[in-house]
């Protein structure tokens, strides 16, 4: 349209003075392609309503949705999502088509409308910018990863940004739109200094929000980009004085750590240590070695907890049904008598992990259309098997033979 127009120019039309070309003045090929341009732009404002409607829809689920509650696809936001789109799908084009036997009416109304839905949705982005301070404080006290805490930050200061110029690209429209449609004595429209300057700052505003928009929906990863790979973290670390529960090492360095830094040694030869009478045989054909117990260890397993210390046979195998040790440790007593001691175990603690309160897709947030698409995956079941989605999922390196599970938390 914007060729067309520079084509067509200016006219002089007498009582009224130079003036862009009236389109009834146009040429017949122009003419005939103006039809088709403004059904076209009203299709890609639909779209346009359609995307933002999407990420407003997807924000409030976010913010309001908790751990246990429903997926996107059965809330009552992509519900709304889903009729907005089809409002907008069809009525910006039905609009156009109505309007189309006069261009400056169709140009009128088709941005009148699109501006009036532009500016709900951008009105109701301030409920999100509100609430999500609140949001973000319970996204930190719920242990998040600080990724997911950092991309949440960051987003809420460009969705700010965005806001700011989805305002300065609706309302200069929404004026120019509303004295168009109006059918004399359009002031706004007549003036050419608020005509271009309002159009101009709708320009702006529009090629603004849609690069934040961009960045919103397909945001960068340095560290992925630059090939960092962080550290897998492990369940727990040994403390400090832990020391190895196995065969023995013959090194005289290992005997005096263990001599220095084991409890107060105990004698192997005390009769009160045995379950078994106390006379020592020699191991022969069929003989079981006796076993003996750490004195002590009770108290121990009333602070760090009984399963924490486990009952071992003299090949290794668990002693008790299920592996939960009890207040003694049994260990064979030939593969330790020659120490003299008996060397404390360290077992790694697996404590109950925190339920939280936070969705998964907020503990594993990427973007809005990231999220949206991984939860479209539950639904394209074929589709993951040809490995066209496994893309989606954020750390996934295509060197890696196997690929992760498909998620089944959304």
């Amino acid at each position: 349209m914007t060729v067309i127009k520079y084509e067509e120019g200016y006219a002089a039309i007498p009582t009224v003075g130079i003036v862009p070309r009236p389109y009834q003045l146009w040429t017949h090929p122009q003419r005939h392609w103006v039809e088709a341009i403004y059904i076209a732009f009203s299709v890609a404002w639909a779209l346009e309503i359609v995307s933002h409607l999407e990420e407003l829809c997807f924000w409030l689920f976010l913010i309001n949705v908790g751990a246990a509650q429903t997926s996107w696809f059965r809330s009552i936001h992509f519900k709304c999502w889903v009729v907005g789109s089809v409002l907008a799908i069809t009525g910006l084009p039905i609009i156009a088509v109505f309007t189309r036997e006069n261009p400056l009416k169709c140009e009128a109304w088709t941005i009148f409308v699109g501006s009036i839905g532009s500016l709900l949705i951008t009105l109701w982005f301030l409920r999100v910018l509100w609430l999500f301070p609140a949001f973000l404080r319970r996204v930190k006290n719920e242990g998040a990863e600080p990724e997911v805490v950092v991309r949440l930050s960051t987003f809420h200061e460009l969705n700010i940004i965005r806001v700011v110029f989805r305002f300065m690209f609706v309302l200069p429209l929404l004026t120019l739109a509303a004295d168009g449609i109006k059918p004399h004595h359009n002031h706004v429209n007549e003036s050419p200094f608020w005509t271009d300057l309002l159009a101009m700052l709708g320009a702006i505003g529009c090629i603004v929000s849609s690069i934040i928009t961009l960045l919103i929906f397909f945001p960068r990863s340095i560290a992925k980009e630059a090939g960092y790979k962080p550290r897998q973290k492990t369940m727990s670390q040994p403390s400090r004085g832990a020391h190895h529960l196995g065969p023995p090492r013959h090194t005289q360095s290992q005997a005096q750590l263990v001599s220095s830094s084991s409890p107060s040694p105990v004698d192997v030869k005390d009769p009160h240590l045995y379950d078994e009478p106390t006379t020592i045989q020699q191991p022969g054909y069929g003989y079981r070695a006796p076993t003996i117990k750490i004195a002590g260890a009770s108290n121990r397993a009333a602070v760090t907890g009984g399963g924490a210390w486990e009952r071992v046979g003299p090949a290794g195998e668990e002693m008790r049904a299920g592996g939960v040790g009890g207040a003694w440790e049994m260990v064979d007593y030939h593969q330790y008598q020659q120490h003299g001691v008996i060397l404390p175990t360290h077992m790694p603690r697996t404590g109950s992990r925190r339920e939280t309160a936070l969705h998964p897709m907020v503990l594993n947030y990427t973007s809005p259309i990231g999220e949206c698409l991984g939860s479209l995956w539950l639904l394209l079941p074929d589709v993951t098997d040809a490995g066209l989605v496994v893309d989606l999922i954020e750390g996934w390196d295509e060197s890696d033979p196997y690929p992760p599970a498909r998620p089944t938390h959304y």
